[in-house]
């Protein structure tokens, strides 16, 4: 079954599936990539091209170097300032990486240079963000509580971590029992992972939900935990 796109955007020229081809064999055919390829048309199964399928190809805009940083696919509606601050670094930095990109011309689909973050950090302990990481693994490996992590880094999202963000480590502390409407008191045998199953919520969303506790929290007997509203136990 083959669809057309009607339309492409003014910056993106349409392309016919041929066959043979692969994404990447077409992203090196137009001078783009694999990433904005995807971006352009979400709804493309990767795996399974359907020649005679008409997609959108972005138009070839080289991408800027970037050693040590990571690459951002302009989404519709970003300006450079707004991407600096998503990635907590200043538009300054962020212009003197893209020397070749028109700020006043950005276009969606296009791979801008996120350069390599500086970071202030009072304490010994800094650690990047790899892929696959989740907020609930870092704050396992460091056994700290969600709000002290963003207390020391302002400005980050830790429901959103971004691969290569660097992120100040506090030391671990002690927790502070949070108020909550709809709570549980922790039983022998009880863990963070078990108690997040038992409502059905993401370990994340009860980290977040009890910001001042640590993981290893979730293990003390007697403790009340704060439920998240919207998620119905067991």
């Amino acid at each position: 079954m083959f669809y057309t796109l009607n339309n492409c955007p003014k910056h993106a020229k349409p392309y016919i599936i041929q066959n043979g081809d692969t994404l990447y064999k077409i992203a090196e055919q137009n001078n783009t990539t694999v990433r904005s390829i995807i971006f352009m048309n979400p709804n493309i199964n990767p795996k399974n091209l359907i020649p005679g399928t008409q997609i959108c190809i972005p138009n070839g805009i080289p991408r800027p170097p970037c050693p040590n940083g990571n690459y951002y696919i302009v989404k519709p509606g970003d300006t450079l300032n707004m991407i600096a601050r998503k990635n907590r670094i200043s538009l300054q930095d962020l212009l003197r990486a893209n020397e070749s990109v028109n700020p006043y011309n950005l276009m969606p689909g296009q791979e801008i240079c996120i350069p390599e973050q500086k970071i202030d950090c009072p304490y010994d302990e800094v650690y990047t963000v790899k892929e696959n990481d989740t907020l609930t693994k870092i704050l396992v490996k460091y056994n700290i509580s969600a709000n002290s992590l963003v207390e020391v880094n302002v400005g980050i999202e830790p429901e959103n971590l971004k691969i290569g963000t660097k992120l100040c480590i506090p030391p671990s502390k002690s927790y502070k029992e949070c108020p909550g409407n709809k709570s549980y008191i922790i039983q022998n045998g009880d863990d963070l992972v078990k108690i997040a199953e038992k409502f059905i919520v993401s370990t994340d969303d009860l980290l977040l939900y009890n910001p001042n506790m640590r993981p290893d929290d979730f293990k003390e007997k007697g403790l009340k935990v704060c439920i998240p509203l919207e998620e119905v136990p067991v």
